[in-house]
């Protein structure tokens, strides 16, 4: 339960990222713009730009480290999401793909399924996506991971492993 608060406070400064990023930039020309007017026109005026600076980069500051607590906690989440439903080995999995839905019944696949998953090696981040997506559904547990090739054509043996649904999740949020 611990990995799904922390992934839902990860969704709710997801939202607060996005309020803190467009202050940022709708800064420059309500704030920072007329700042620096007043820095250049000095004297007493140089104070209150002073300010305007000070607040701006603090600003910036709780951007980046908004953005940093979303990334290691969603990557935290969706490790505990990973050892919750393995921990749990009597549930159902289906895959869903275009083709359709299939239930997985053979427990040695789902053990099989998962060693691969514990054994995948994490990526640096680069410009490509998942294609042809493969959803692996844990619907008693609540999870649902998406897994698709990388559409890089120099990657063959890439996957995207991503944590699509976990329980709490609304169902609005991305």
């Amino acid at each position: 339960m611990a990995s799904n608060n922390m992934l839902l406070w990860s969704d709710h400064l997801g939202s607060l990222f996005c309020v803190l990023f467009a202050a940022v930039f709708l800064g420059v020309p309500v704030a920072l713009f007329p700042a620096l007017i007043l820095w250049e026109q000095g004297g007493s005026r140089r104070r209150a730009a002073r300010w305007v600076f000070v607040a701006y980069g603090v600003l910036i500051a709780a951007v980046v480290i908004t953005a940093g607590a979303i990334f290691f906690m969603t990557r935290a989440g969706a490790r505990n999401a990973v050892s919750t439903v393995r921990s749990h080995r009597q549930g159902r999995v289906v895959l869903v793909s275009k083709a359709g839905s299939h239930e997985l019944n053979d427990r040695a696949a789902v053990d099989e399924l998962f060693s691969l998953i514990d054994a995948a090696v994490g990526v640096g981040a680069h410009h490509s996506s998942p294609v042809d997506n493969i959803e692996i559904v844990f619907p008693d547990d609540g999870y649902s991971f998406l897994i698709g090739r990388d559409s890089a054509q120099g990657h063959p043996d890439e996957y995207w492993f991503q944590l699509k649904e976990y329980p709490g999740k609304s169902p609005n949020r991305g």
